[in-house]
């Protein structure tokens, strides 16, 4: 329509209603345009208000993922201690609690750390979403900081590696199937791993005899050492992540 008026003022010569109509034309993309951005900023405030929300949800779930190890780590490490103080005493003083205590002392929870709404929004490029640069940035530093969490808490001592190859695999199968790991999960599907605190092995008494003898053989205390380092460092990195997830948590709520 715009375009017959232009060619009919052209026509006519009518140099003034041809301004007119560029000027008609002019604003009107300019209001196009306008209107545009307004609904693709409104868009991406919904869209990081979305995310913000996800995210969250994702650090709840971390607090609950560090009470979880917590707890496990805690159970190791008591197990551990008290299979060092064994290794002191003779072998007739020892016996099904010792064996118990060993193996559950080279329990593992390899598991990474979750980061699945970041990862999101850094792989489809929607980190730009988010309005703050002040944000962006604590979101970095805090999963800068996870993913080197995660790589302490997937490492695992000699110790595991060292008591699973000399304790008999009669012993080790009698733990793993009456005695192992409790598995349940949470309403989102968080995994919560415990074990039992005693494990009555039911094997002849020459069996534990023989059993408690090849590892108080090994000389495991160095390796026994080295894991209850490690546990400690894992309990202390619990509290600082469980810190810093918080306070993110509570910085996203006042910048809402």
């Amino acid at each position: 329509m715009i375009l017959t008026s232009v060619t009919k003022h052209v026509n006519e010569q009518n140099w003034f209603a041809v301004f007119v109509d560029f000027i008609i034309v002019v604003v009107g993309v300019f209001v196009g345009l306008q209107v545009s951005n307004w609904n693709q900023t409104q868009q991406d405030r919904v869209t990081e208000s979305q995310y913000i929300e996800r995210i969250q949800q994702d650090l709840l779930a971390t607090e609950k993922d560090m009470l979880g190890r917590r707890n496990y780590f805690g159970q190791v490490k008591k197990s551990a201690l008290a299979t060092l103080k064994a290794l002191d005493s003779p072998a007739d003083k020892l016996g099904q609690k010792f064996l118990f205590d060993s193996f559950e002392a080279s329990q593992a929870l390899r598991r990474p750390m979750g980061r699945d709404t970041y990862n999101e929004l850094l792989s489809d490029g929607s980190l730009k979403t988010v309005s703050k640069l002040i944000v962006r940035q604590k979101l970095a530093q805090y999963y800068r900081g996870i993913s080197a969490s995660g790589n302490v808490f997937l490492n695992v001592p000699v110790y595991r590696d060292a008591l699973r190859s000399i304790m008999p695999f009669e012993i080790q199968n009698f733990i793993y199937n009456n005695c192992g790991e409790i598995f349940s999960q949470d309403k989102i599907g968080i995994p919560i791993l415990t074990f039992p605190e005693k494990c009555e092995i039911n094997l002849s008494k020459q069996t534990i005899e023989n059993a408690v003898t090849k590892l108080l053989a090994a000389g495991l205390g160095n390796d026994l050492n080295r894991l209850l380092s490690d546990i400690e460092l894992k309990l202390q990195l619990i509290e600082v992540v469980s810190s810093r997830t918080q306070e993110l948590y509570q910085f996203l709520e006042a910048s809402k």
